[in-house]
């Protein structure tokens, strides 16, 4: 602190001010990226992801074949046995009319012999059964069975009884087969598309979107306070058109760290303003807290504080050093009399004439206790310092002189005539303390005010 106040002859000498620490050579270590171990790259993730959705995909296009194809299979068979009732029944109908078994049977085994039949059996009105092909076609999951009566030809007797029953049983081998081929096409056209699509969707997201996360992710864990400013990577141009969220992400770290740079430079203003503010009010605090805000003058802490300088000074220069005290007579009579306030506007006038008599910048003035003020006065010995308590004293009585209130019957009247002081004045001596200096000049005040103030006393 460097505050100067009225009456200082000289800079207060400041208490050490925190200095801020200097800056240390040692570099910051660089700080590794660690990578967790529950950490999981998204682009992998979605890979999978891309993947488990192709597989589920694919296997639901087989369902759908699988389905289709046992509906079409389903539609030729009914077909194939609509083209059996026009071809195969009449001709059975005949054999049996005819009574020719072996030619039904051959007719039987004909019917069986088709592709999509598995297994045909014919049972007559009579009781006969004819059979060909597989008899497991019949338990199949898959089979389909279809059964007709069969009906006797025109010109046959006219009768309208049956002759017998045909039972057609679907091929559930020929249907199976069928959609084996067709699934191993299905998985070897569409494996080998998805699995292109998979590689070329992993190749995509790895170089668009995992490595530019992995730089962004490491840029953001090796963040510091030394690193803030280190600009965010940077996977493509930028003086291209398009952009993504990536690109969105690092500009919103440039604008960012812009927004810090420019808010700490605000700071660092705003922290040497307030800390200058901070440096006044401090200032202005010592001040008053060792001014009197009556006279303006120090009070008696500044005088504890800043005499022993002077004591301190005198014992390395070997100067002379003088302290005067000046005490108003009788100044609690005369204060019941005048009132606070005129005893306020008294003391103003004698630090008036006291801090009218010193010597700019050398001479320090302070008010002590009640009506009392000291003077001190560096550079200065006895004889100066006796002449100059001297002009004190009657300066004091000089406030008084001739003052006699309007209409007053006598000057007796006026609590400031025949105003004086006595001042007591000692000069210092080789090795004695500033309180010892102090107690000789308040014993001087007390040897004058005995012998009837109005005088000075020098011990």
């Amino acid at each position: 602190m460097n505050a100067r106040f009225l009456d200082d002859p000289a800079p207060r000498t400041a208490a050490a001010e925190p200095q801020a620490p200097e800056p240390s050579d040692a570099v910051t270590p660089h700080i590794a990226w660690e990578v967790p171990r529950n950490f999981h790259p998204l682009a992998g993730a979605l890979i999978r992801r891309i993947v488990l959705l192709a597989l589920l995909c694919m296997a639901l296009v087989l369902a759908g074949q699988t389905w289709y194809l046992l509906r079409q299979h389903e539609q030729r068979f009914a077909t194939q046995v609509e083209s059996i009732v026009r071809t195969s029944l009449p001709q059975l109908a005949t054999a049996l009319w005819d009574i020719e078994f072996e030619a039904v049977q051959q007719q039987v085994q004909a019917i069986a012999a088709l592709p999509e039949v598995g297994h045909v059996r014919l049972r007559t009105a009579t009781g006969q059964v004819f059979m060909a092909g597989d008899l497991a076609a019949r338990d199949a999951a898959t089979t389909v069975v279809r059964r007709m009566d069969i009906l006797p030809l025109p010109g046959q007797g006219g009768a309208s009884l049956p002759l017998g029953q045909v039972e057609i049983v679907g091929n559930p081998r020929y249907v199976m087969g069928e959609v084996r081929a067709t699934a191993l096409q299905v998985l070897l056209g569409y494996g080998v598309y998805t699995a292109l699509v998979c590689l070329l969707v992993t190749w995509l997201l790895r170089r668009r979107l995992q490595q530019p996360l992995e730089a962004m992710a490491r840029f953001a864990a090796e963040l510091t306070p030394e690193r803030l400013m280190t600009p965010p990577p940077r996977q493509r141009a930028t003086g291209r058109r398009d952009a993504d969220e990536i690109d969105l992400l690092a500009d919103g770290f440039a604008k960012l760290q812009t927004g810090l740079r420019e808010h700490i430079d605000g700071l660092d203003e705003k922290v040497a303003q307030r800390t200058d503010d901070l440096q006044r009010l401090v200032d202005e605090v010592y001040r008053l807290s060792r001014t009197d805000a009556l006279t303006g003058c120090w009070n008696r802490r500044a005088v504890e504080e800043r005499l022993p300088g002077e004591v301190e000074r005198v014992q390395r220069y070997g100067r002379p050093l003088s302290l005067l005290q000046l005490s108003i007579d009788h100044f609690r009579e005369r204060k019941r009399s005048l009132g606070p306030a005129g005893a306020d506007a008294l003391l103003r006038e004698v630090a008036r004439i006291c801090r009218a008599g010193l010597r700019h910048e050398v001479d320090w003035l302070a008010r002590d206790d009640g009506g009392q003020f000291l003077i001190v006065l560096p550079e200065t010995d006895l004889s100066e310092a006796m002449r100059m308590a001297e002009g004190l004293r009657l300066g004091v009585v000089a406030i008084g002189v001739g003052r006699v209130r309007p209409g007053a019957p006598s000057e007796e009247s006026d609590p400031l005539t025949r105003l004086s002081a006595s001042v007591g004045v000692a000069q210092y001596r080789a090795g004695e303390l500033a309180h010892h200096l102090l107690a000789r000049a308040s014993e001087g005040v007390r040897q004058a005010q005995s012998n009837g103030g109005d005088r000075l006393a020098s011990v």
